[in-house]
């Protein structure tokens, strides 16, 4: 119904992505209440739209992200590339700017490994934020 009435959908059902928001924000309470955020450089807080969305490509990609000072940028996203597809749970830890760095790390996660998702999530952002 999703593909062929999407309105409708949405007036009966929500939103496509309501419970994976609800999901990344979740994910996100808990990172804030263990590291130190304030020095996010990325404008506003929470679960943001994805690129993938924004260019068509995906059904549903939306992320939480920080990026300190250093411009490394840590997050997990939640992307369905179809309503025919499984979604999965996506986490990355790369360097933007001038002086960009070699490192590059990308991990792919089913929904049933969401725990493993966000221990590895929790261990890039203990690279790159400070604990409470």
């Amino acid at each position: 119904m999703r593909i062929d009435f999407p309105k409708e959908a949405t007036k009966l059902f929500g939103p496509k992505d309501s419970e994976p928001k609800k999901l990344l924000q979740e994910i996100y309470d808990r990172l804030r209440t263990t590291y130190d955020l304030s020095d996010d450089i990325l404008p506003g807080e929470g679960v943001k739209t994805g690129g993938r969305i924004i260019r068509g490509e995906a059904f549903i990609d939306i992320y939480i992200s920080y990026k300190n000072p250093d411009m490394w940028n840590v997050g997990i996203g939640y992307i369905q590339l179809s309503p025919k597809e499984e979604p999965f749970l996506e986490v990355n830890l790369y360097q933007t700017g001038t002086n960009k760095s070699d490192i590059r790390e990308k991990h792919e996660f089913t929904l049933a490994q969401q725990d493993e998702a966000e221990r590895k999530l929790f261990e890039l952002v203990e690279r790159v934020a400070v604990s409470k």
